[in-house]
């Protein structure tokens, strides 16, 4: 697909791929990576996307509509559930030029970026992702605050992608295991007759709230 002008572009990781392969041996470690790199990839043409190269442990796939590559990636997340190693998406839309057939510019280095940001099994998106989206059916988004990408120097809103086949939008928790583990032992100390104390702290729209509500 030729690359020039805007494009949304996804990037598929195999999360601890490489721990993995250290503990099952190369044969049967990278035959577990392929398996699941596989399954995504029987699933691309189905949304129109078009599988750029493979980094070993993962895809390059651009989409010329954001709404095809989101659905893509849901259906990805359905296809793999339950499956293991878990498998982290990442996309956003952007301006993008082609240098040897690859897509290259700051939008794209966000997408990797993005993929980092992810747990595995997460689908996590760029706010512009969210916004040309965000009337798609049966496609929700639950807001993981403004964080850090590397090489960038201003936060990025990010969500992550989940399907409401249902039509009802729920407010979840995605990523804050650890500061929930946190809050827990600390309001059971409470319980017992141990006072603590804690500060959460960050920008505007990071989640604080909804992190304080959960415990």
């Amino acid at each position: 697909m030729p690359i020039d002008g805007l494009v949304t572009v996804a990037f598929v990781d195999v999360e601890g791929s490489t721990a993995l392969i250290d503990r099952l041996g190369d044969s049967a470690g990278t035959a577990a990576v392929q398996g699941q790199i596989d399954r995504i990839r029987n699933l691309t043409a189905d949304y129109n996307g078009f599988e750029v190269k493979s980094l070993g442990d993962g895809l390059l796939v651009t989409f010329t509509s954001p709404s095809q590559a989101v659905r893509w990636a849901l259906a990805c997340q359905r296809a793999l559930a339950g499956t293991a190693p878990a498998v982290r998406i990442g996309i956003n839309t952007g301006e993008a030029v082609s240098a040897d057939g690859d897509p290259i510019g700051a939008a794209v280095n966000a997408a990797s970026r993005i993929t980092g940001r992810a747990a595995g099994g997460e689908v996590l998106v760029s706010d512009v992702v969210r916004q040309l989206t965000a009337s798609t059916h049966g496609i929700d988004f639950h807001d993981r605050g403004k964080l850090k990408l590397k090489g960038f120097s201003d936060r990025w809103h990010l969500w992550a992608v989940s399907d409401d086949s249902s039509g009802t939008r729920q407010r979840v928790t995605l990523g804050r295991t650890f500061e929930q583990d946190v809050l827990t032992r600390l309001i059971a100390a409470t319980a017992a007759g141990v006072g603590s104390a804690v500060l959460i702290e960050g920008e505007a729209g990071i989640g604080k709230s909804h992190l304080a509500s959960l415990v």
